[in-house]
Order: C-alpha cells, then structure tokens, then sequence
C-alpha cells in the first residue's frame, strides 16, 4: 500500500507509517479501543489520526456497497442457525460444519422459580463457601491484560 505509486509516500516515511498503522489495529491500546469485532472503525476518526490511509465509505460505490451487504446478509442468515464453519472452494464444492445443541435440565437453586411446564423442584442448598477465604471475583480480559502490562513495567 505505502509504494504504491500514487500514495506519494517518500522512501524513508513509509517504516513509520507502516509501524504506526499497526500499532494502531493491532497494539494493546487497539484492545482498548475496540476491544470486539462488533465495534466500528469510524472513517472520521481514521482520516484523523492516520491521515495517509486512503479510505473509501461503501455508500461511495453502488455496486460494492450491495455485494459486501448481500455477503453479509448471507453469513448473518447462515451463522444465525446451526451452520458454525464453512469451507468453500473456487469450484463451489463446500463443506458445512453445524453444532447440535442439546438441552439438559438442571435442578433448580434455592430461590429459583421453576421453569414453565416443569414441576417444581425440591429445594437446593446453596455450595458452602470455604471458611476464611473471601470469594473474590476474577478479573475479566481486559482488566488481566492491564495487570500483564503493569506487570512488564
């Protein structure tokens, strides 16, 4: 992308921009920032703070912006049901992993009101906790990352 030859980027700019695209996407800041798939990446906010990427809104190209929504619509549509991985070759010959879900009821806690058409269950005991050691909660992902960091430090 940086020696394409219309991006304009001089010889000894491109290592650098290249090294602060990546920390962009792919830095523990990155984590931070968008921390899932589901976030967008805001056009305005990349013109901003990588103002060399060239980037196109799909609203821009017709035909581009229907194929990427049919491709989408079509995954949402299949990855919705049962479907949880697909190989699919240039020949159209494809294979199609599916997950089955299996239910298996429980007994219900202390508390718990039974589920509808289920007879109530007899009452269950809550786990006794272990004498003198506070439950603590465990840190999620993020919170495990920052502590790896502080750690490094």
């Amino acid at each position: 992308m940086l020696a394409h030859p219309d991006a304009g980027v001089p010889e000894k700019e491109r290592p650098a921009r290249a090294r602060c695209t990546a920390e962009y996407f792919g830095s523990d800041e990155a984590y931070d920032r968008f921390r899932t798939h589901g976030r967008p990446i805001r056009i305005e906010e990349l013109h901003e703070k990588l103002p060399w990427l060239r980037v196109t809104p799909l609203e821009a190209n017709d035909p581009l912006q229907d194929a990427v929504l049919s491709l989408y619509h079509a995954l949402d549509h299949t990855f919705g049901g049962p479907a949880i991985k697909i190989v699919e070759n240039h020949l159209g010959a494809r294979h199609v992993r599916a997950a089955q879900t299996i239910t298996i009821p429980f007994p219900l806690q202390a508390g718990q009101p039974p589920q509808p058409g289920q007879p109530p269950s007899a009452p269950q005991r809550p786990l006794p906790q272990a004498p003198g050691v506070p439950q603590t909660p465990q840190p999620n992902r993020a919170e495990r990352r920052r502590q790896e960091r502080a750690r490094k430090h």
